[in-house]
């Protein structure tokens, strides 16, 4: 008997040593877990922020190429503009010689020659000009031809005679290059 006994004791004590040890697992399982889960997180945080840090810096070394080919794409830029603005005064110029050897031929002494601001109208473009001279009727009949008869398509809007000392007349001109 004793030995059956003896036997139900130590099973006993197993099963209190077995409750302590769980209980006390638990106690320290809860402890470490509340001392090092706020460690745990706050080091996770850490390694995010160094991760992205890095990642910037390396991308940061990508900068300078960057800017670089930026630069030369904003001096292929300017050099396309000023290329267009001076074909513009380009054009501006080639249309005032025209006029004054349009002039010239027919007799007018063309006095003033303003080149208005090029404006887009539907599918083409549009450059007002005022031309002022004097000449005789027969000249501004021929320099009025020409400039109809010229290579770009041009359409008079006004033209203002007034007289002038003698058979001269002082001839304001008014007219639309389409391009």
């Amino acid at each position: 008997m004793t030995s059956s006994a003896g036997s139900v004791k130590y099973v006993k004590l197993f099963s209190k040593w077995q409750l302590t040890a769980v209980t006390a697992f638990v106690i320290l399982f809860t402890i470490f877990c509340s001392v090092h889960t706020p460690l745990a997180v706050i080091i996770t945080k850490e390694c995010i922020r160094l991760f992205n840090n890095n990642k910037l810096v390396s991308s940061a070394a990508d900068y300078d190429s960057e800017i670089k080919k930026i630069k030369s794409d904003n001096y292929k830029l300017d050099s396309m503009l000023s290329v267009y603005r001076k074909k513009d005064e380009n054009r501006k110029i080639t249309i005032v010689e025209a006029l004054y050897t349009y002039a010239d031929s027919a007799g007018i002494k063309a006095s003033k020659v303003e080149i208005g601001v090029v404006a887009k109208v539907e599918n083409h473009t549009e450059t007002p000009v005022a031309v002022r001279g004097i000449g005789t009727y027969g000249a501004i009949g021929m320099f009025t031809a020409s400039i109809e008869n010229a290579d770009q398509a041009a359409r008079i809007r006004s033209i203002n005679i007034s007289s002038e000392k003698d058979e001269l007349l002082n001839v304001s001109l008014d007219f639309v290059i389409s391009e």
